[in-house]
Formats: C-alpha cells, sequence, structure tokens
C-alpha cells in the first residue's frame, strides 16, 4: 500500500493521541513542553482523508455475463443433459456446476478452452475506468462472489484488474492433474436465509471490517455493488446513511429492495454504468470533505 504522511487515517490521529495521553500521565503537570510542542506538530500532519471500502458482486456486477452460465456453451451443442440440470438448487449451486465441470472434461474440454471461453466475456460499460478512479490508497476494493477463483483470476488479469483488488472472497476452485475444473464451499453456513449454503455474503464483508479494523483500518464509508438476490444480505448489513447500497438498475437487487419491511440503512443508489459508480463515490467524497473538521491541535 502506498503511504505518506499527507495520508494519515483517523486511527494514526487516535494513536497520537494516545501516546500523548500517556506521556500527560506519566509527567502530570509537569510534562517537558518539548514533547508536547512535538506532538502538537505530528497530528495537524495526520490529514484526515477518507478510507473508503467498496465491495463488488462479480457477475453481472463487474462482467456483463453469468460466468457459470457462460461456461456451458463449451458443452456439446451448448447443452447440459437434464440429470445435470436436476442438481440445480437455489440454496446453492456449487454441486451443479461441479458436475457441469466433469460433464465437460469427459467431452473433451480443455483448461484452456475453459480459460479462453472467459476471456470473451465483457466488463459492465465503464467498470474499466471505475476501476481506475479507485486505484488510489484512499480506497480498497474487494470482489465477493458465488463464481468461483479461477474465472475470476482469469478476468481479473486479462483486464488488468488484479492489482487493484485487495481480496476476492469466493469459491476456490483448481485444474486437476487430469486438466478437470475443481471446485469446493468457501464456507458452510445454516445461519443465513437469505445466502446460499457456500457463501454468505454479509458475512464475509463483516469479516473482512473486522479484520482490517484489528489492523488499525477503518473506514469512514463502505459501498457495495451488486445485482442479485444474493447481494441483499450484504447490503443489509451496511449500518449507515453515508454507507452506499449500490444495485444495477433492471436485476432482482433492486426489486428486492423496494421491500418497505426491510431495515435498509445505508442509502441506495441504482446504477446501469461505471460512470454512476464513479459520480456516487465522488458525491460521497465531496460530502464528506464539506464536514468540518475537527481541531486537531492538543494541548
Amino acid at each position: 500500500m502506498r503511504m505518506d504522511v499527507q495520508e494519515l487515517s483517523w486511527t494514526s490521529m487516535w494513536t497520537a493521541w494516545l501516546i500523548h495521553t500517556k506521556i500527560r500521565k506519566m509527567f502530570s503537570k509537569e510534562i517537558d513542553h518539548r514533547q508536547t510542542n512535538c506532538l502538537q506538530f505530528i497530528v495537524p500532519y495526520a490529514h484526515l482523508h477518507m478510507k473508503i471500502l467498496v465491495a463488488f458482486d462479480f457477475d453481472h456486477t463487474i462482467i456483463d455475463e453469468n460466468s457459470d452460465l457462460y461456461v456451458r456453451k463449451l458443452a456439446p451443442g451448448g447443452t447440459i443433459p437434464s440429470e445435470i440440470s436436476q442438481l440445480y438448487s437455489n440454496r446453492g449451486w456449487t454441486e451443479y456446476m461441479g458436475a457441469i465441470f466433469q460433464y465437460l472434461h469427459d467431452n473433451n474440454t480443455t483448461s484452456k478452452d475453459i480459460h479462453d471461453c472467459m476471456l470473451e466475456i465483457p466488463l459492465v460499460q465503464g467498470m474499466k475506468e471505475l476501476f481506475d478512479f479507485m486505484n488510489s490508497d484512499q480506497f480498497d476494493v474487494i470482489i465477493i462472489s458465488d463464481s468461483n477463483s479461477v474465472f475470476i483470476d482469469d478476468i481479473l488479469s486479462a483486464s488488468d484488474l488484479s492489482d487493484i483488488v485487495q481480496s476476492v472472497y469466493t469459491n476456490p476452485a483448481r485444474f486437476s492433474q487430469a486438466d478437470c475444473l475443481e471446485l469446493v464451499y468457501y464456507h458452510t453456513q445454516d445461519w443465513c436465509e437469505l445466502s446460499t449454503v457456500n457463501l454468505c455474503k454479509g458475512h464475509i464483508l463483516d469479516s473482512h471490517i473486522k479484520l482490517q479494523a484489528e489492523q488499525g483500518v477503518v473506514y469512514d464509508v463502505v459501498a457495495y455493488v451488486g445485482d442479485g438476490t444474493n447481494d441483499l444480505c450484504p447490503a443489509l448489513r451496511l449500518k449507515s446513511k453515508t454507507d452506499l447500497i449500490l444495485p444495477r438498475i433492471g436485476y432482482s437487487l433492486m426489486e428486492k429492495l423496494e421491500d418497505p419491511h426491510l431495515d435498509i440503512r445505508g442509502t441506495i443508489i441504482p446504477w446501469t454504468t461505471g460512470q454512476d459508480i464513479i459520480m456516487a463515490l465522488k458525491q460521497s467524497m465531496s460530502a464528506a470533505d464539506d464536514k468540518p473538521h475537527p481541531d486537531t491541535t492538543l494541548s
């Protein structure tokens, strides 16, 4: 991560304040004013620089297809046998996809065929510009997806987005020695009815924020960008009106968020292109800049 003295976070200011307080307690009223002056020099440079977490779904959010459905075109005639289709469940389709990958392998589909297939999928309009905009220390970017690590890694690498994404949370996948794509659950959960058995996106989002806080990173704004039904859980985890729920227009998340019984605390901003999301982030940053900053001088 890039860092300079002008871009220290609130956490840095808090740490400086604690140091200052400890010194005052050690020396009571006899504190050496040279130490106080030193701290007064440091703290103003702990510039109040916003830290924003932007969490993305992948399919129909970053890319303009569902990668799991798109790969089925490699099947003979582009058709999946009914006995495999019957494995599909809206509570999770890892077994279903595993059976598809085995079927593709049995019909001589190679890892190169699958890689090439993924590279055909376009990004959503304006998504490359959005990621370029977020390519700074001010943003942390993560992906939480029910796709798999092979598909996501292929597309991020081909699109030159890998270095901008801090973490990817998805179902682990790899090609076996026989060249068959295999995948496993990200985790197994039974606590969230809004999520699939293998992936609770809200739990993952909360865990990421908690882990970052333990490392001294506290977010001023959390934005969640998604499109589908399984994006409702993380959208409902946002805690403040300053947080942004960004549902793609024309997809099921937008419809789900219209339920008046939901406890929605974030601000909903629908989007169509990456440029819409850039505008939403800029507005959020501008609103924060307009707020008066507290006095950073310690007495």
